[in-house]
């Protein structure tokens, strides 16, 4: 019963990744978290996303413009092992409350359509990346500051699509490897995200295809109510 309630997370995040191009960790950190340890959601979570934004890596190197995105990437980097300690450190139960909070914040800021409004430079971009690997660190949903900043940029989407997969790619190697020296991350947690892979990858195929065929807006307001929703429970109980 729980791997198939694990495996349905997996499929779900999955879907909402290849629908809307990121959101799987934030879709299975949270609701994960209360099936196995909040360090084992974080794990498999950005093993899952490594996996799947790796098919994309041809294409974001082509498309990448690595001056925009070099700066997020040096303080993503230096901030992750603060967060890390923090998962490391920290309750479970607080744990599992801290993803909650963060899905619950980020979630209503995408619902609300927030944008970030100042002209990107080297300072807001350092600004951004110190702040998401900290929450990469913790929580593994460090993916929202990127992508609110990113998507109020100049750049056309398929450049800030391949900036997305990039820098998931490089954080949660980053992250992995930190957890990994640090003694976190262990054997079990890499067969829980090896058990889970099909469900995920299965769900981002579907999502692909489907992708021009529904209201992808109206997608992401469900997902994001859903969110909100498990959020809240997380919280309050």
């Amino acid at each position: 019963m729980i791997f198939a309630l694990a495996g349905a997370l997996a499929l779900l995040a999955g879907l909402t990744r290849g629908v809307t191009g990121f959101g799987g960790a934030i879709v299975l950190t949270a609701p994960l978290s209360l099936i196995v340890t909040p360090a084992q959601a974080v794990v498999t979570s950005l093993l899952l996303e490594s996996v799947a934004a790796a098919s994309m890596l041809p294409a974001a190197l082509r498309f990448a413009r690595p001056r925009r995105l070099a700066p997020i990437l040096v303080a993503a980097a230096a901030t992750v092992p603060l967060g890390a300690t923090a998962l490391a450190s920290l309750d479970p139960d607080l744990t599992r409350k801290l993803i909650a909070a963060m899905v619950l914040g980020f979630s209503l800021l995408m619902l609300q359509g927030f944008r970030y409004h100042g002209r990107p430079h080297a300072l807001a971009g350092l600004a951004v990346g110190a702040v998401s690997g900290v929450l990469t660190g913790a929580t593994s949903v460090g993916g929202p500051p990127v992508i609110l900043y990113l998507l109020s940029g100049p750049d056309p989407v398929v450049t800030t699509r391949a900036h997305l997969t990039l820098f998931i790619i490089f954080i949660s190697s980053v992250t992995l490897g930190y957890l990994a020296y640090t003694g976190v991350f262990s054997l079990s947690m890499g067969m829980l995200a090896l058990t889970l892979a099909p469900f995920f990858l299965v769900g981002v195929g579907i999502g692909s295809l489907i992708f021009h065929r529904i209201d992808e807006a109206r997608f992401r307001r469900v997902a994001l109510l859903a969110l909100i929703g498990l959020s809240l429970v997380l919280l309050l109980f």
